[in-house]
């Protein structure tokens, strides 16, 4: 195997210190009880790439996000990111032909890397006449559109050396990974503001929750898509203008609808659901300064009566949504948890929150709609082929702990929907239902 010292290019120095892991980092480590904490993408080539000049651009990668060859250290007080004393480059970056029924891609894709011992992404090419390349990401260390700015600074940089050999990205070394990003943002007024609105006493509710088939925590995992047509692409954009509507209100009415006669939920029950919001927003240019988790959960609750028509459904989404988006949507409510998470140990707050899943009375999250956003093309250019297609799709829910998760990604003229679980051919068959209800609102759109 190819291994090597970690490059002192990468080091701050010798016997450097660590980087403190970030709130969010260890609440995904939390997770792993409820679900894999991976993410992962598939881009589908028209064409071959050079495999040399990948693992070479991969390599420089680890240069330019250097948190990519840290393992995650726990301790007694606060857990750390270490530098790893080598890398593997042969375990990081892999290439296989491609099976007729795709089979070796699936195990690559439901493959969990282990933040203990890194590093926290891992790369395999699959090589046919038209190239297949999978990315997974360990959660740990950043989110979704952390993923997604990965993607891109990957293809940057095999561009990049295709024309300058000699090329070495700069290092992201100083640039924060917390959420203090988001809050040097904010003036003086606008934190007592949220502040206060994070001490109000929050509603209890009994949710709704996906029908999984019980007991599956030991099923084979999978990662199921649903690729919409570009004539329902174009006709669902249509449908936005002509409404004054955005994507995720049209996506969250069909999907609470297709949940709604999915689950048959009594009267009593919430029909709440959680969507990721990415705090980057509130950032000058949009986007962090490295690889992190910076992403908080929204509760949108259409209420007792969704409605009878997909109209009525929208217009109650769409009232929810501008409800949330004038109360600091991501930022309410993340003081408190920050202030306990200074406060208390870090083995005492860890072994309090992953024993809540074992506890008699643990209640499955309401489901959640994850939208990866628009994947650019430009950005995501290699040089020596086209990018035909792609998706992103969330961590793998382990039944009886995890919610159901639906993830969309948009690229071109498409949207790509995923659903990733484990369970039996009875699980097969509902999530299969599942896609078929819910693409048949967006099908019957006025």
């Amino acid at each position: 195997m190819e291994k090597t010292a970690y490059p002192e290019s990468l080091r701050k120095g010798k016997n450097a210190p660590g980087i403190a892991a970030e709130m969010w980092d260890q609440l995904q480590i939390f997770g792993r009880m409820v679900c894999d904490e991976q993410i992962r993408a598939e881009i589908k080539f028209n064409g071959q790439l050079d495999f040399d000049l990948l693992k070479k651009a991969i390599r420089l990668s680890f240069i330019a996000e250097p948190i990519l060859g840290y393992k995650y250290v726990e301790h007694f007080w606060r857990p750390e990111w270490v530098t790893m004393n080598e890398i593997d480059w042969e375990e990081v970056v892999s290439y296989e032909l491609m099976d007729p029924d795709r089979k070796n891609i699936n195990n690559f894709l439901i493959r969990q890397i282990d933040p203990f011992h890194g590093p926290q992404v891992l790369i395999k090419l699959f090589r046919s006449e038209n190239d297949i390349l999978c990315v997974l990401l360990n959660h740990t260390v950043g989110d979704g559109t952390a993923l997604k700015s990965y993607l891109y600074l990957l293809a940057k940089i095999y561009r990049r050396i295709i024309d300058s050999p000699d090329y070495i990205p700069g290092s992201n070394w100083s640039r924060s990974r917390s959420i203090t990003q988001v809050s040097n943002q904010l003036n003086f007024k606008t934190k007592v503001k949220i502040l206060i609105r994070s001490f109000r006493k929050q509603e209890k509710y009994k949710d709704w929750a996906f029908p999984w088939k019980r007991g599956e925590n030991n099923g084979r995992k999978r990662i199921i898509t649903r690729k919409l047509s570009p004539e329902l692409t174009t006709a669902i954009h249509s449908y936005m203008e002509k409404h004054h509507a955005w994507l995720n209100e049209v996506l969250l009415a069909a999907y609470i609808r297709t949940l709604y006669g999915i689950i048959e939920p009594t009267k009593d029950l919430s029909k709440r659901v959680c969507i990721p919001t990415d705090l980057r927003k509130y950032l000058p240019v949009r986007q962090a300064g490295t690889i992190c988790n910076l992403s908080a959960t929204l509760h949108l609750n259409p209420g007792e009566d969704i409605g009878n028509t997909f109209h009525e459904t929208l217009g109650l989404v769409h009232r929810e949504m501008n409800v949330i988006k004038n109360s600091y949507p991501g930022l309410v409510g993340r003081g408190f948890f920050a202030i306990m998470m200074k406060l208390l140990p870090y083995r005492s707050l860890k072994k309090k929150l992953t024993e809540l899943p074992e506890k008699p009375n643990y209640h499955v999250l309401p489901p959640w709609l994850i939208n990866f956003g628009i994947m650019n093309a430009s950005l995501l250019n290699f040089g020596h082929t086209n990018v035909n297609d792609i998706y992103i799709a969330q961590t793998i829910g382990y039944p009886d702990k995890s919610p159901f998760q639906l993830g969309v990604t948009e690229f071109k003229d498409s949207l790509t929907f995923s659903v990733c679980y484990q369970g039996n051919e009875e699980t097969d068959f509902l999530i299969q239902r599942f896609f078929n209800q819910f693409e048949n609102e967006l099908l019957h759109l006025e």
